[in-house]
């Protein structure tokens, strides 16, 4: 990169990155982060790895590196999110290493490509939570990046790198496991081009692979078992990719904000899977002209578009074949990463000479598409997949003036979903002059507590039922 774009790279992945502490220090622990800080940081090494229980909020990388990060720094509503948070610079090393191979130095479409990857403020929320989204998506970046690299540089090592990568994406959240399996076949078709005439070292390499995904199944198999033979994947649906993985990730993607008019979610996962068959059709067309395997393999767009086509034929194949749910919302979130690396591909191609001022135009005009939309899709004060726990902070405050002396308590029930928020302050000892109640899925606006917490407009469907 040159000056000009290494600044304004950095400039850009600086202010993404202070946001992400900012509503990592600021906003409340959320519902789905209870688990991992409260219970799992307390379980040992080896039950985190085996499952202390049937639920998937074990996210076990994350669940390992905040049990460090508390043991180190105690449960702080910060330091449990620091794998989260620290986890951004892994990503932000997987743009830059992607970016640095796929353009020259002075390419316009460096910054829109950076754009691109970080313009996604339901991706951005997940780096500020205690949660294996973020590590996972990171990794994924990461091991794209090397897959790259080792294609471009005809890199055994590389390949290893992008496969050690893969199984710390997949290890970090288990929906991951569609890419180490797309990724694992993508490394061993690589072998398989390289050696085909050396039979002797193919089977080598094919064996050495082999042997590694067995270690890594004995490693992951307990977890997967306790979670398939208790029907956790129940809150997913099989209906389609397009539907459930497509769909559901564009309505997680607009935060609930218009873009370029408002235009529908139907519309605009439409166009996405438009531009991924352009992208195939390109690479196609490029191989029939081509005959050249090895050179149509390194080239840029081809391998962005493999990684991703490979990802979504295994996720197609898992369902229809082991019969498993698509992946929906954050379960599908690293299919974002995975799609900017297919439309850096794309870009790539308007990055020439022919198109002079043209591409500076289609630059600008991607740039700020994207910036317009993360403007108005990024909030401060919440995080969208759990919204309703942006005030348990504000509650507490309120609830702590009640408390006249150090011997006063103060009783809460809350309606279930709040729960879990206010436990861990509870839990943690943050709230000494808190009487937590337990709580049930039934509104219990009868309950003896000094107050009853709940959403208005769950209370109003309370009243007229």
């Amino acid at each position: 990169m040159n000056k000009i774009n290494k600044i304004s790279f950095f400039l850009i992945l600086s202010i993404s990155f202070f946001t992400i502490i900012y509503k990592a220090i600021f906003l409340p622990v959320t519902h789905d982060e209870l688990a991992t800080a409260v219970h799992y940081s307390q379980c040992t090494v080896w039950e985190i790895i085996n499952f202390p229980n049937n639920i998937p909020s074990n996210h076990i990388l994350n669940s390992l590196l905040v049990k460090c990060t508390t043991f180190l720094l105690g449960n702080e509503q910060w330091s449990i999110r620091i794998p989260s948070i620290f986890s951004f610079f892994i990503f932000s090393f997987g743009i830059y290493k992607i970016l640095k191979i796929s353009f020259k130095k002075d390419s316009y479409f460096i910054i829109p490509s950076t754009m691109l990857f970080i313009g996604n403020a339901y991706l951005l929320d997940f780096f500020s939570l205690s949660r294996g989204y973020a590590l996972s998506s990171s990794f994924i970046l990461l091991s794209s990046s090397f897959l790259i690299e080792g294609i471009k540089n005809d890199s055994n090592k590389k390949m290893w790198l992008a496969w050690i990568s893969g199984v710390l994406a997949s290890y970090a959240n288990f929906s991951s496991l569609v890419f180490f399996a797309a990724m694992t076949l993508f490394i061993a078709l690589f072998f398989f081009i390289k050696y085909k005439n050396q039979l002797r070292i193919l089977f080598i390499q094919w064996s050495k692979l082999i042997l590694a995904c067995l270690a890594y199944f004995v490693l992951i198999y307990t977890p997967i078992q306790k979670m398939t033979s208790t029907n956790q994947f129940h809150f997913w649906s099989s209906n389609s990719f397009f539907k459930d993985t497509i769909i559901s990730s564009v309505i997680h993607w607009r935060y609930d904000v218009s873009f370029i008019i408002n235009l529908q979610i139907e519309f605009i996962a439409q166009g996405i899977v438009a531009l991924f068959f352009i992208a195939g059709l390109l690479v196609l067309i490029r191989w029939v002209r081509e005959k050249n395997i090895i050179h149509n393999l390194k080239n840029i767009q081809t391998i962005t578009f493999l990684i991703l086509a490979l990802t979504v034929m295994v996720s197609v194949l898992q369902s229809n074949i082991l019969k498993t749910p698509y992946l929906e919302g954050r379960t599908a979130l690293f299919f974002y990463p995975l799609f900017c690396l297919m439309c850096v591909g794309l870009f790539t191609l308007l990055d020439n000479d022919r198109l002079k001022k043209g591409k500076i135009i289609i630059a600008i005009l991607i740039f700020g598409l994207i910036a317009q939309h993360l403007y108005f899709s990024f909030t401060p004060y919440s995080f969208k997949e759990w919204s309703y726990d942006r005030y348990t902070l504000q509650v507490l405050d309120e609830l702590k003036k009640e408390a006249k002396t150090e011997t006063d308590t103060i009783s809460l029930k809350t309606f279930w979903k709040f729960h879990p928020s206010f436990n861990y302050y509870k839990t943690t000892g943050k709230t000494p002059w808190l009487e937590l109640q337990t709580t049930g899925m039934e509104i219990d606006v009868h309950t003896n507590a000094d107050y009853y917490y709940l959403d208005i407009n769950e209370f109003n469907t309370y009243l007229d039922t």
